[in-house]
């Protein structure tokens, strides 16, 4: 289950990557601003000036929610949101299982040497199930980091957390 949700989550991230980085390129990577009534892009940093990126209905104003909303997710927050976001999966996606090198007898049925193979010193747990705890902390760990995607196509009941 781990590397299905990883994956599907990785890919969710990196799809919001592209589109804010695409947004980005389309002014140089512009601030965008709370103009009072709309948000712009700043014309310091907008090639041509400023460039209004929402305006309200016929003209009038965005609710000062909505403003507030687009502001906080420019395209440079998303893109570093999604940054650390793919950071985190790396770091959850490395956490090791437990190795005890002076006595691999007690390491985890999983656990790996440095040539990435099993490192259990007790050939009836060796290469069994988890047993020290990682695998259920990965899974909460990605269950509770995908659940802020659960509203997109892929999304499983199952990965709730």
């Amino acid at each position: 289950m781990s590397d299905e949700l990883i994956d599907w989550l990785r890919a969710q991230i990196e799809a919001r990557k592209v589109v804010a980085e695409a947004a980005a390129r389309e002014g140089d990577n512009p601030v965008w601003q709370d103009g009072g009534e709309y948000v712009y892009a700043d014309r310091d940093t907008y090639p041509g000036g400023t460039t209004y990126i929402a305006v309200g209905p016929w003209d009038g104003p965005v609710p000062d929610a909505v403003r507030a909303h687009l502001v906080l997710n420019d395209p440079r927050d998303v893109i570093a949101r999604c940054r650390a976001e793919l950071a985190e999966l790396d770091m959850i996606d490395a956490i090791p299982h437990q190795r005890v090198e002076d006595d691999d007898w007690w390491s985890c049925a999983q656990a790996r040497d440095e040539r990435g193979e099993l490192a259990c010193g007790n050939d009836c747990r060796a290469g069994g199930p988890c047993d020290c705890g990682r695998d259920p902390l990965v899974s909460r760990l990605l269950r509770a980091k995908a659940y802020g995607y659960s509203h997109r196509p892929g999304w499983r009941e199952e990965w709730r957390p």
